[in-house]
């Protein structure tokens, strides 16, 4: 049986929420700890870009530190669930986007891919990198997070 997307199939919205509420309290602390070094690189004018945003956990709780957020993720099911997740936030938005077919040119301030993003988007790291490279504003900031000492 030939594999299919990961993501749709095993790691899907409802599954992602199951495992960024865990109870294990170093991984809860390293997401705590991602977000505050995010939030200290966040400024409230920024416009910022989250690829592989999954349902919008991190853009929900980054939505007060930047002017407006917005999230692409490969999953419809994903993007969906988030959209009502997000719901109420003004300066978020959540579109389907494979991050490879980024169009964006200069357009935000900050450009995340964490939670091992780099890593478990899958294709060839190097292109993603120049893919936020484009969409980020000459002057801008870019941060990836990856588990993996390959990358």
């Amino acid at each position: 049986m030939e594999s299919g997307n990961y993501y749709e199939e095993s790691l899907n919205s409802l599954r992602l929420v199951e495992v960024y509420n865990t109870r294990i309290e170093r991984i809860r602390q390293y997401l705590r700890s991602e977000i505050e070094y995010v939030k200290s690189k966040t400024a409230l004018d920024d416009d910022l870009l989250e690829i592989g945003a999954g349902y919008g956990r991190i853009l929900k709780e980054l939505a007060p530190y930047a002017r407006s957020l917005s999230g692409i993720d490969l999953s419809p099911e994903t993007v969906q669930y988030g959209r009502s997740y997000l719901k109420g936030l003004g300066n978020v938005s959540l579109e389907v986007m494979d991050a490879y077919s980024l169009n964006y040119l200069e357009r935000f301030d900050l450009t995340l891919c964490l939670q091992n993003g780099i890593s478990a988007i899958k294709g060839n790291p190097q292109l993603l990198v120049e893919r936020a490279l484009q969409a980020t504003k000459a002057g801008g900031r870019v941060l990836f997070s990856t588990y993996s000492p390959k990358i």
